[in-house]
């Protein structure tokens, strides 16, 4: 029991540090976080979530990180469906096209 709730603190004191490192937006840091939050609870929507968010935001993140981003919030979905999760997987598509097109250009251009 002990060795739960000690899991449980660690587990939330990264989650919300987390959060702290991407109002920062210090996203490399937040999911660093993240994922060792995932070792402790590694079937946590929440967690995919906001691991999704951390690598969308992200101005610097390749094509690769939002494809994982995509892969993320789809997994959070699958363990909770709710409007949020829902919300974000659109922006996520919407900022994968966005940056499709974007792409296209620099290479036709």
């Amino acid at each position: 029991m002990e060795d739960e709730q000690f899991n449980f603190a660690i587990f939330s004191l990264l989650f919300n540090l987390s959060y702290s490192y991407m109002e920062l937006r210090h996203y490399t840091e937040a999911l660093e976080c993240l994922n060792e939050c995932l070792e402790y609870f590694n079937e946590n929507s929440d967690v995919y979530f906001r691991r999704s968010q951390a690598r969308i935001y992200n101005k610097f993140s390749d094509e690769d990180s939002q494809l994982i981003a995509l892969l993320d919030i789809q997994k959070a979905l699958k363990l909770k469906n709710c409007t949020i999760y829902q919300e974000h997987l659109e922006k996520v598509n919407r900022h994968i096209e966005e940056r499709k097109q974007i792409n296209s250009k620099k290479i036709n251009g």
